[in-house]
């Protein structure tokens, strides 16, 4: 357990969302350009796997479809007197969510499974911190009598600690802390919290539970995951000047010709209006769809 823990680390950064379980993976953008403001959408006929079936007459929407029935809506949100561009995002979740009704309702379950288990984790770890001083004074005395014993025979132990200019590395069952420069693991049956360089990622991932909830917070985007076996919601948000929103929402067991994947890439300058691409496909592999949203997005706004 202790070796797939270290393993699993940096796979973390690399897998992202794509067997519904893990974090989305994302291409890093320049979120220092400035997002435009515009009144009417720019609309191509086409766009990677997309072709434009509709044109509202007043340049604030249009329609797209794609592969296997997939849609796509463009459209471009004006905001009121007051409002911030992160206001537009919740009446469009609200609405992506009723699209899957049962969606909800396994994500809650894996979020009571998650908190019952970390409960009892917690109980377990509180106990072998009070059994963690004579584990060592009894390895340690362990470590004396082999010495004594056969200075050339090696020695089973499943306790590991180093401690080097730079190098700090302990283990102790399911449990591991390392300290290396630039990356800082601490992980046990709960999860792995990680530090890598400015990055910081929180994973709590329950053996044996089917869920998984995941945090990855850096000084370019902040992405939070929610997962329980085959249902996952993702959504990322990009530092920088406006607004640059992802949300995805994937269910494998779908009923058959319902969606299987849907979301939004939302992007607008801070005083608005948002240009939103709100994505509907009943392939949750299809990620072509999203492409192709997120660059009708940012054809329109820049960035």
């Amino acid at each position: 357990m202790r070796k797939a823990i270290l393993a699993a680390a940096p796979l973390i950064l690399l897998t992202a969302c794509d067997d519904g379980r893990s974090s989305r993976t994302s291409i890093r953008e320049d979120d220092s350009k400035p997002l435009r403001a515009i009144s009417q959408l720019q609309c191509p006929d086409h766009q990677g796997a997309l072709t434009r079936v509709r044109t509202a007459a007043d340049g604030l929407s249009c329609d797209y479809a794609g592969p296997k029935g997939a849609e796509v809506t463009l459209r471009l949100i004006k905001l009121s007197a007051g409002d911030k561009p992160e206001d537009t995002l919740a009446p469009m979740e609200k609405e992506l969510n009723a699209l899957m009704p049962g969606l909800a309702a396994k994500l809650a379950a894996g979020d009571a499974a998650a908190r019952q288990q970390a409960a009892e984790a917690d109980r377990k770890a509180a106990d072998a911190d009070r059994k963690a001083a004579e584990a060592d004074r009894q390895a340690a005395e362990a470590e004396r009598r082999a010495d004594a014993e056969s200075s050339g025979q090696g020695r089973k132990n499943d306790n590991v600690k180093v401690d080097m200019p730079g190098v700090h590395v302990k283990t102790k069952g399911d449990s591991a802390r390392v300290n290396l420069p630039g990356l800082h693991v601490d992980a046990n049956d709960k999860g792995a919290h990680i530090d890598i360089g400015g990055m910081h990622i929180n994973a709590d991932g329950k053996k044996g539970s089917g869920s998984a909830n995941v945090q990855i917070n850096s000084d370019h985007e902040d992405v939070t995951v929610r997962a329980q076996n085959d249902a996952a919601e993702v959504r990322s948000t990009r530092h920088g000047t406006g607004l640059r929103a992802t949300y995805v929402l994937k269910d494998d067991s779908a009923p058959e010709g319902g969606w299987k994947m849907v979301g939004y890439e939302a992007w607008g300058p801070p005083t608005g209006p948002v240009v939103a691409a709100v994505v509907k496909s009943h392939d949750r592999h299809d990620d072509r769809i999203f492409r192709a949203a997120k660059a009708l997005v940012k054809n329109n706004v820049g960035g």
